[in-house]
């Protein structure tokens, strides 16, 4: 337990640790053996964790998923024994839509959304029309719908219960084409978009707005 502890202390802090709600491990015995399921963008992080896991004795074995690769899939087929993703709502949708009992055990590192362009400084410039990518699972579309909220940019509907969709939107003044995309591959349609919503931390030659 000590070990275990000491691994969620050492991943920083609001994407969660999940693991399946049970284990294949001989009754009683703790593994020192760990398969954590990550996306590419968080290898740096989790191999300095690995590094300090290493010194108590704990194996911690990265396992980086594509984009193409649904992480709780794979820990629910028993591929890996923890991942590190997703945030609450995702998890919550996820076991409700696949009647899965995967349980948060800690968090590590927080992921905002923040608004990129590479043609515009400015929301100001934003025009009538424009095209935004967002992300297209429900819990991360709903954030994106907040975010814009936030901005003055379009409205909610009044029954908003979190998770996003088109119908969603109560009042979209400037008339934006809302584009849901994979929420790993947002950045390659940068050039495609007026301005997209990306995950902030990934590594981009955009400034942030």
């Amino acid at each position: 337990m000590k070990k275990w502890h000491l691994l969620l202390i050492l991943a920083l802090t609001t994407v969660l640790l999940t693991a399946c709600n049970g284990t294949n491990k001989a009754q009683g015995e703790e593994s020192t053996n760990v398969k954590v399921g990550i996306r590419s963008s968080e290898v740096k992080t989790w191999e300095f964790i690995a590094e300090q896991a290493e010194k108590e004795g704990i194996n911690l074995e990265l396992v980086t998923l594509s984009a193409q690769v649904d992480p709780n899939q794979t820990l629910a087929d028993g591929d890996i024994d923890i991942n590190a993703f997703q945030h609450v709502a995702y998890l919550d949708l996820f076991n409700t839509n696949n009647g899965t009992d995967i349980v948060p055990i800690g968090t590590t590192i927080i992921a905002p959304l923040g608004l990129y362009s590479s043609k515009h400084d400015s929301l100001d410039d934003l025009k009538d029309g424009a095209t935004i990518a967002v992300p297209s699972d429900p819990s991360n579309w709903g954030r994106a719908l907040l975010l814009l909220q936030e901005n003055g940019i379009l409205t909610v509907s009044d029954d908003f219960d979190g998770n996003g969709g088109e119908d969603r939107i109560k009042e979209n003044p400037k008339n934006l084409k809302i584009v849901p995309v994979d929420g790993a591959t947002t950045p390659r349609v940068m050039e495609d978009t007026t301005l997209p919503l990306l995950i902030m931390g990934l590594q981009f030659k955009q400034d942030f707005i």
